[in-house]
């Protein structure tokens, strides 16, 4: 499976989003930007680059909630688009990231292939639940038996603006984590996780965490144009 690729003025774009939205809450200006699609797809699919020694897929969003939704309808799923999206449970992921948006709102599973584990993730705790679930049954009707969905608990978003932010931060503290798996059982892994994200966040240091990261793609893409 091929990343998802993004043009120089998508990235662009979404750079200058995160640099105006960070100088917005350093000065307590409340007019924050949401990240739209793109922007989500983007920051994970970057953040995936840099944590290259893992082997990470990212299912687009949009292809993700056409599945749920024909599957909660109970519609027939066109066969070349179910097959591209169960092609990514069959490939050997270390991580697979799926997003999802249902009723405006940003939530995030990440399925663990060494603990063969779904991790739901989301900012207004279980908002999705029913999705989540069905999500699951939908996965062991097509034959994709994983052992566990596990509910991880993760501190509130304060405004109805931030779910794509907090995903991204969830993603990220996720991988982190798994970078230190030697020093702990499979079984602690998403108590851990819980234990990281219940804490308070502070968003002005994580946005300009992406911002850097992003700049770094920008030079890397500029470099490789050179070339």
């Amino acid at each position: 499976m091929q990343p998802i690729i993004f043009t120089n003025n998508q990235i662009s774009d979404c750079y200058h989003k995160l640099i105006k939205n960070y100088h917005r809450l350093i000065n307590r200006n409340n007019h924050i930007e949401m990240l739209n699609d793109n922007d989500i797809l983007l920051l994970l699919q970057v953040l995936i680059n840099v944590h290259h020694t893992i082997k990470i897929g990212l299912i687009d969003s949009q292809l993700s909630s056409l599945i749920m939704n024909d599957y909660l309808n109970n519609k027939e799923t066109n066969v070349k688009t179910l097959d591209t999206f169960l092609e990514y449970f069959i490939h050997k992921y270390d991580i697979l990231t799926i997003p999802l948006c249902f009723k405006t709102h940003w939530s995030l599973i990440i399925y663990i292939r060494l603990y063969d584990k779904l991790i739901y993730l989301d900012s207004l705790n279980n908002y999705h639940c029913n999705y989540i679930n069905k999500f699951y049954s939908m996965l062991k009707t097509y034959n994709i038996n994983i052992k566990d969905l596990v509910y991880v608990k993760s501190i509130k978003q304060d405004d109805n603006w931030e779910c794509g932010y907090y995903i991204i931060i969830f993603f990220h503290l996720s991988i982190r984590l798994f970078n230190q798996r030697d020093k702990f059982g499979k079984e602690q892994y998403h108590v851990l996780l819980e234990s990281l994200l219940t804490k308070k966040f502070n968003l002005q240091d994580l946005l300009q965490l992406f911002t850097n990261i992003i700049y770094i793609q920008i030079k890397r893409n500029e470099y490789n144009e050179i070339k």
